[in-house]
């Protein structure tokens, strides 16, 4: 772990500066694996301290035997005449034995980054770097900056508060050193956790241009989000598989790979990824519903509740509603959502059950999904294309910047409403001001097939539904079962019965959390559409069991989808009858 340089001169930035100096040496998986600083931050926390306490050696020594470091590296800046004497020291965090000393000397302030380069070097081989690879490592001007002055801008925006001031902080280095690339990809994280994507966006594509003038670990983190964000997924494969190779502990790199994975419909292999990050101590959100993900998909339930009750406490509470609705377990995620009081998954819960006589003011981000949903369930074209004008205009969607206007859900519900024209005007409307959407690319299939059968081009809307199903995953979001139903539909109208029963039962099959407001759309309509196929080719036994299913599911609907119920409970009764 990298503590604090304690400041014994009339400068008070130069011990920050030197030990950013160090981490940027230090920084070499293959030789020693550093504590992050978003560990220190969280380990400090857990102490009872703030998260910008400084590390002095008795704070030291307990956060790195709290987050298993085995040494810690510390030191010390003198002024000496008129240089300086940097001071670096190895602390073995059991016992606080001093394990290595090493001295270096700069006759002045020009001298201080070839001073801090040659200390780290001392301290790299005394870690056990041979001397050839000690002296082969690029130096601390081509990994971070050469310049003093920018050195010190970055360093006060590892310390500042992760928000404008770090932002300000970070545009002093780079405004000091136009090619520091690390110092972009501190604006960057400091942009991103205010929300501002676009200027985040900019600044780590500028940290990428630049990777160059990184050290190898961060090079590769740096592609890695560099090919995530525009899709450019064998690269990014291949970024995350290098940091695994160099670190395999790394827990941020095993989640973002079981990420991948996810995407890839490789679910073993995310949940063996998910799952050694969380061992590993990777206690956050997104490692656990990446396992969650992948043990689900797979079948895997009970897996899944083990894994749940192994959780931390504080996400066991907005990870139990998502499994149990994964699952289809309502009554279970009726329960979760009440104690939490979660009334965005309350709304597609009802959705789900037939309740879709919502105050439309209070709908949040499924708002989107709503007028589809209205459009399948009620066949209420005009009051489907009124939510649609509703969202259009809560949402400012002439206002909105391309990339952020949802194209892809709102040419599919266009297309299924009718409005064919209107649906390939902005499907072309969003080739032309979009053309390189790197969340929903593959989504322009689900708008081309929804054109072809409305059109009643049956076995090319089943087709362009299929290459959406199999196509590369680029949303934030994974519905691995997606254009299954689409598919099974087009050739429902075709008349092959066999077939969409095989689509539809391969649909339902598939568990996932993250998919659960597109499942919104189709799940009550597809029980009801498989107990008449099934009905229909004479399969009672199969007919019954997704009658009850949908009945129990729609007890309760809206009063203008009980005739659907009530058609359903006859086909039943029929069908006992005749057993």
């Amino acid at each position: 772990m990298l503590a604090d340089f304690r400041n014994r001169t009339d400068d008070s930035t130069l011990a920050d500066a030197v030990r950013e100096g160090m981490r940027a040496l230090l920084t070499d998986p293959r030789l020693v694996r550093l504590v992050s600083p978003t560990a220190v931050r969280a380990g400090l926390e857990r102490m009872g301290h703030p998260a910008n306490t400084l590390l002095d050696e008795t704070i030291a020594r307990e956060l790195a035997e709290r987050e298993g470091a085995q040494a810690f590296v510390t030191g010390a800046v003198d002024r000496l005449g008129t240089g300086f004497q940097f001071t670096a020291r190895v602390v073995g965090a059991v016992d606080g034995r001093e394990l290595l000393v090493e001295r270096v000397t700069a006759d002045d302030e020009t001298g201080v980054i070839d001073a801090v380069d040659r200390l780290g070097t001392l301290v790299r081989r005394g870690i056990g770097a041979s001397i050839e690879g000690a002296a082969t490592r690029p130096s601390l001007a081509r990994v971070s900056t050469p310049s003093l002055s920018a050195l010190r801008a970055y360093s006060a925006a590892w310390r500042a508060d992760g928000g404008p001031q770090t932002i300000a902080l970070a545009r002093e280095a780079i405004a000091i050193d136009s090619a520091f690339a690390a110092a972009y990809v501190v604006l960057g994280a400091a942009l991103a956790s205010m929300a501002r994507m676009e200027e985040a966006r900019l600044a780590y594509d500028k940290a990428y241009e630049l990777r160059d003038r990184l050290s190898e670990w961060e090079r590769l983190m740096v592609e890695s989000l560099y090919y995530a964000r525009h899709l450019q997924l064998e690269g990014r494969e291949r970024a995350l598989v290098q940091v695994l190779a160099l670190d395999p502990s790394h827990r941020g790199a095993l989640v973002n790979l079981s990420d991948l994975r996810l995407t890839q419909r490789r679910f073993a292999e995310a949940e063996s990824l998910a799952v050694s990050a969380i061992r590993l101590g990777y206690n956050r959100h997104v490692a656990y519903w990446n396992a969650l993900e992948a043990q689900l998909a797979q079948g895997r339930d009970a897996a899944a509740e083990s894994l749940l009750i192994q959780a931390p406490a504080e996400l066991r509470q907005r990870l139990d509603r998502a499994v149990a609705l994964a699952v289809r377990d309502w009554e279970a995620a009726r329960a979760a959502i009440e104690v939490a009081r979660d009334s965005h998954h309350l709304r597609v819960l009802q959705g789900l059950r037939g309740k879709l006589s919502l105050d439309e003011r209070h709908l949040g981000t499924e708002f989107r999904w709503w007028p589809l949903q209205l459009l399948r369930y009620t066949g209420d074209t005009a009051r489907a294309l009124r939510a649609v004008q509703t969202w259009r205009a809560r949402v400012g969607w002439d206002t909105l910047r391309p990339p952020a206007r949802a194209y892809w859900i709102l040419i599919p519900t266009l297309a299924e409403a009718g409005r064919v024209d209107e649906a390939l005007r902005l499907l072309d409307e969003w080739r032309t001001l979009v053309p390189d959407d790197p969340r929903h690319r593959s989504d322009a299939y689900w708008s081309l097939g929804a054109i072809a059968l409305t059109e009643g081009r049956l076995d090319s809307a089943a087709a362009a539904f299929l290459a959406w199903h199999d196509a590369p995953f680029a949303e934030d979001t994974h519905r691995y079962n997606r254009g299954l139903i689409e598919a099974g539909t087009a050739l429902d109208r075709a008349g092959r019965p066999d077939t969409a029963i095989a689509l539809y039962e391969r649909a339902l099959s598939v568990w996932t959390m993250d998919g659960v407001h597109y499942e919104a759309t189709w799940y009550p309509l597809v029980l009801q559409r498989l107990a008449e196929l099934h009905e229909s080719l004479g399969n009672a036994d199969r007919a019954i069991h997704y009658y009850g299913e949908f009945i129990d599911l729609w007890n309760d609907a809206d009063p203008d989808l009980q005739p659907r119920v009530a058609d359903a409970r006859l086909a039943l009764a029929r069908l006992a009858r005749n057993r």
